[in-house]
């Protein structure tokens, strides 16, 4: 990215600050519909520094209903989960999807990984109440040409379409 195009993202992205409506505006008046979609915040983008309770509540704060997790969780104990829980619910924040997977659908060499995470990541649905998971490309492979990673994509996720299908899960790319 060049400054000129740098200067038209920012100029942007200050213009659809200032003419969008911030989500607690758009939250629906007593007796109004709602927004036919959710807004969520994914929530490392608020920062290491904060705590997790802090960053939730940041998120209730600005009006958003929603969050997306990485893979904190799969290091959380019981009581991680059961602090999480009651936070979330006090703050009236849920969870619409997480990540967790360590590595993208893009590496040939790691399918089965893959496959088998899904298959472990869907074991904290319940406890999470969220069964949607969020896959991502993975990373450029200075081995493999573009259409090599292009290729190696349909695979996995036809094969964790399957997975998903059985377990009643969504998976996003």
């Amino acid at each position: 990215m060049n400054r000129r195009q740098f200067s038209r993202a920012i100029a942007g992205a200050a213009l659809g600050a200032a003419v969008l409506p911030s989500p607690s505006t758009l939250r629906a008046e007593e007796g109004q519909p709602s927004l036919p979609f959710k807004l969520s915040v994914m929530i490392w983008t608020l920062g290491g520094k904060l705590s997790l309770q802090q960053r939730l509540e940041t998120v209730a704060q600005a009006g958003y209903h929603s969050v997306e997790l990485t893979g904190d969780f799969l290091k959380w104990s019981p009581e991680d989960f059961r602090k999480f829980d009651s936070l979330k619910r006090s703050l009236g924040v849920g969870i619409d999807a997480t990540g967790g997977f360590n590595g993208g659908v893009g590496d040939p060499e790691r399918r089965d990984d893959l496959l088998a995470q899904l298959k472990y990541l869907v074991t904290y649905c319940d406890r999470l109440q969220c069964w949607t998971f969020i896959i991502l490309s993975g990373n450029r492979i200075p081995t493999l040409t573009v259409r090599q990673q292009h290729n190696a994509c349909p695979e996995p996720l036809k094969r964790m379409g399957d997975i998903a299908a059985q377990q009643n899960v969504t998976v996003l790319l």
